[in-house]
């Protein structure tokens, strides 16, 4: 990953999102859990290394517990257990960009891999009617 970025990625965050970004959190940490036990997502987490309780949860989902916000070190194990990646693609989102995993991001590859492949071909292909021409002339 380039960790140079242009203006343009920092001068195109949603800042109307960010004044509300906490209440958005607590909601989508909400979400995440709906159809979990947040008992289990705490075990899984916690089995992760990070050790969380089901209160815990309950405080970062609730926009009323001003004090009780999900830290940030803490995202990437929360998704993992409630399989999901809704604040990270919110969290990409901010800034105008989308972000694509597993499959979807191998195809990515693929396709990038690909087009710059027939790139060279290309490129190779050109020199190669290049060459015939010379000896054609050279005769």
């Amino acid at each position: 990953m380039d960790v140079r970025q242009s203006d343009l990625f920092f001068e195109s965050v949603d800042v109307d999102a960010l004044r509300q970004s906490r209440d958005q959190v607590c909601l989508m940490v909400a979400q995440a859990t709906t159809r979990l036990s947040r008992d289990r997502v705490a075990d899984e987490m916690t089995s992760l290394g990070c050790t969380t309780s089901k209160a815990m949860i309950d405080a970062w989902a609730s926009p009323s517990h001003t004090g009780h916000n999900l830290p940030f070190y803490l995202v990437a194990p929360f998704e993992t257990a409630c399989r999901t990646t809704l604040l990270t693609d919110w969290l990409v989102s901010l800034h105008g960009g989308s972000a694509c995993y597993g499959e979807e991001a191998l195809r990515r590859e693929v396709a990038t891999e690909l087009a710059a492949l027939e790139v060279e071909r290309s490129e190779f292909t050109r020199r190669i009617n290049s060459l015939r021409k010379k000896i054609g002339g050279i005769s």
